[in-house]
């Protein structure tokens, strides 16, 4: 499949599509999420790289770190997945406690509730007495 702008934008069924133009550039389409990622074998093993979302990352943005990535030989290769993981460029994982105290900090931060108001005193009540001491401590 080339890719276009006009054929990635259609609906396209879930699964990996790979570009004729770059060798190891995919087009991941899961539902509704559409990302990049780049395949390449390297000492026996598949290895793939996230290389972003569509469209934040553009057609010729994924070809172009595509590139960089194929220009590498196997040895640089690995040091940069290492070095990507190394980073903390992954997410990190939160307990559903640590998520929920967040989304009540960003909640007071950007505006929606007031420090102690009613609704900020609800969620943290209905968390408090029903949530976290099912599933606060989950992953």
């Amino acid at each position: 499949m080339r890719f276009t702008v006009k054929a990635l934008d259609c609906e396209l069924p879930k699964g990996k599509y790979t570009d004729a133009a770059s060798p190891g550039l995919c087009f991941r389409v899961r539902g509704k999420y559409r990302n990049w990622i780049f395949r390449r074998y390297c000492s026996g093993k598949a290895r793939e790289v996230a290389l972003g979302s569509y469209p934040k990352v553009s057609i010729a943005e994924a070809r172009k770190s595509a590139a960089q990535l194929s220009g590498m030989n196997d040895e640089e290769f690995l040091a940069f997945i290492e070095r990507k993981k190394s980073t903390g460029e992954s997410p990190t994982r939160l307990t559903f406690r640590q998520a929920a105290e967040k989304f009540a900090a960003w909640n007071i931060e950007v505006g929606n509730w007031q420090e102690l108001d009613k609704a900020h005193k609800v969620f943290n009540g209905r968390m408090r007495m029903y949530v976290f001491p099912v599933i606060g401590d989950c992953f």
